[in-house]
């Protein structure tokens, strides 16, 4: 019976739309056409509601229609009411956000993903119904702060899926440019992003072995922010810039020299060529920029970290020897 009905609906829905259109067309209604397409669409919104019931619950496609054509009618009766703010868009974001809620009831653990759309729809929804009365920025950032939050709630109700941690964390990170940037020096504001982009990939790593890829991204991501940072201290000169760059190559090196160090839990014994190289251009950085009083004291204390690093290191082995 339910599959009958599945095949027979759509075909009445599309004659009794055909008739309404051709109705119109031959000049009807139209002192009362407002109305007339509240109506209109409202009844469609019921019907196809009452075919997802008579489907089944899981049949959970029909509600699109009826939520959508459901808030068509809803816009064309504030707008008839006089209603000229921008919360006149906002029915038909809710509608399309509504649906995914379904398959969150029916099996919360299988169908996460309902989460994503359903909550950027009801950010949208919001944003569109305050959009008149908020300052653009913080439009802005609450649109990127939303995207951000359902990628999170993903992560937390499984920490397997730690991927979900970098759409979150990144998304997280623009919604503060609009704000910082009625603040902060541009260089402040480029140097946080690519810090705050790289964290995620960090926890990542730290989340999961499998993602020991991660170390990667997030160590050029901040030496890279760290950079920038440091030329937006000290300013802009030949020297600073090529200091600045020999601790972005530093910060390069060691990530690709801590991958090396944990070979042993990561197939990285190839990061040693890497981290070599990167240090050769690091040191190279700080003699081109001529000044030494600063290149050897940050090239000993990182030979120092490295030589205890090592000492603690075969301290442990013998002692599980």
């Amino acid at each position: 019976m339910r599959s009958k009905l599945s095949a027979i609906l759509p075909g009445l829905f599309l004659i009794l739309a055909g008739a309404i259109a051709l109705w119109a067309q031959l000049g009807h209604f139209y002192n009362n056409a407002p109305q007339f397409w509240t109506a209109a669409f409202g009844g469609f919104g019921v019907l196809f509601l009452v075919a997802y019931f008579l489907s089944g619950v899981r049949a959970w496609g029909w509600l699109f229609p009826a939520f959508i054509c459901g808030a068509l009618a809803l816009t064309i009766y504030l707008g008839e009411a006089g209603v000229t703010s921008s919360i006149v868009g906002a029915p038909i974001l809710v509608a399309i956000g509504l649906p995914f809620v379904v398959p969150l009831i029916l099996d919360v653990r299988k169908n996460w993903w309902a989460i994503i759309p359903m909550w950027v729809m009801g950010v949208l929804a919001g944003v569109v119904a305050v959009a008149d009365t908020v300052q653009g920025e913080w439009i802005a950032a609450l649109v990127m702060l939303g995207f951000a939050i359902p990628f999170l709630v993903v992560f937390l109700t499984d920490r397997s899926r730690w991927w979900a941690l970098i759409p979150a964390f990144v998304f997280a990170v623009i919604a503060f440019i609009p704000i910082l940037s009625t603040n902060l020096k541009g260089e402040y504001i480029g140097g946080m992003i690519n810090i705050l982009i790289g964290l995620p990939f960090l926890v990542a790593y730290i989340a999961s072995r499998k993602a020991w890829w991660g170390i990667i991204p997030a160590g050029v991501m901040i030496s890279i922010g760290l950079m920038i940072i440091l030329i937006g201290i000290f300013g802009e000169s030949d020297m600073i810039g090529s200091m600045a760059v020999g601790v972005m190559f530093l910060g390069f090196a060691a990530t690709f020299g801590l991958l090396w160090l944990r070979r042993d839990l990561h197939p990285a014994d190839w990061a040693k060529y890497p981290a070599v190289v990167l240090a050769i251009l690091a040191v190279f950085m700080f003699f081109s920029a001529q000044s030494l009083n600063y290149a050897w004291p940050i090239i000993l204390i990182a030979g120092g970290l490295l030589l205890l690093y090592f000492g603690f290191r075969r301290k442990s082995t013998e002692t599980k020897i």
